[in-house]
Order: C-alpha cells, then sequence, then structure tokens
C-alpha cells in the first residue's frame, strides 16, 4: 500500500478500490474499481480515431436498406456493440460515444439528402401542376 498525503492519492498493488476491493473485471488495464454512484462536474475521455470523416462527400454509408437489413439480423445499431457484449465485458464510453456520434452522423447526412429530395420534389410537382393548369385550359 502506498499513499502520498499531499496528492491525496492512495494505490494498492497499482489498483484503486472505492467501496470495493473487487477487481474481477475481465479487462487487465482496469485500475479503479467504483461499487455505487460516480459524481463529477466534468468526465474528461480520452478518444482517439474521431468519426468525423463521415461527413466528407466521399464516405460510403450503408444505404437505408443495408442499415435496415443490419438491424434486422444483429439488433443494434452498426458500430455499437450488442446488448448481449455490452453485459459480458461491460459499456466502454469511447466505443460507445464514437458509436453513437457515428450514428448521429450518418442520420444527419440522410436527413439532409431526403431534404434534398423532398426540395426537388416540390419542383417537379409545382411543374406538372402548371402543366394541368395549361391543359385545363
Amino acid at each position: 500500500m502506498v499513499g502520498n498525503a499531499s496528492s491525496g492519492n492512495l494505490i494498492v498493488n497499482q489498483k484503486v478500490g472505492i467501496g470495493t476491493s473487487d477487481f474481477s473485471c475481465q479487462d487487465p488495464n482496469v485500475r479503479l474499481a467504483v461499487n455505487g454512484y460516480i459524481k463529477a462536474k466534468e468526465v474528461v475521455v480520452e478518444i482517439s480515431n474521431w468519426c468525423d470523416n463521415r461527413l466528407y462527400k466521399d464516405f460510403k454509408r450503408m444505404n437505408w436498406k443495408e442499415k435496415e437489413e443490419y438491424i434486422f439480423k444483429y439488433h443494434h445499431l452498426p458500430e455499437i456493440k450488442s446488448e448481449q457484449e455490452i453485459q459480458e465485458k461491460g459499456l466502454y464510453t469511447e466505443e460507445v460515444i464514437k458509436g453513437i456520434l457515428a450514428n448521429v452522423e450518418d442520420n444527419t447526412m440522410e436527413i439532409i439528402e431526403l431534404y434534398k429530395m423532398v426540395e426537388q420534389l416540390k419542383k417537379e410537382n409545382e411543374s406538372l401542376r402548371r402543366k394541368i393548369d395549361e391543359i385545363k385550359k
């Protein structure tokens, strides 16, 4: 056991337990175990390989049919772990944040494409209405 009063750190075998000494998590990299809620004003998660590349025009996204097939086959969103995987291995914040953001970015781009299609259809409808009005005259 190592304690450092000036920093408030207490290290036992390079692992810290708050309300527990159970470090039976499958991930050997776990250094902090907390049995209870954690309250903080801010939590910073270091994330590598952010997914903004999905917003570039040349990024190949699943189309709606591919996404539907994926969801019906695997019963979860792409880039999000399944319920079973999360129950077995835990929920890893970086993976979940990246997966959620990837899906939000995909959905945002799809919504933009849908609005473009709606605008085009409005123009076509207006053109057809004018033609119908001309024929009626």
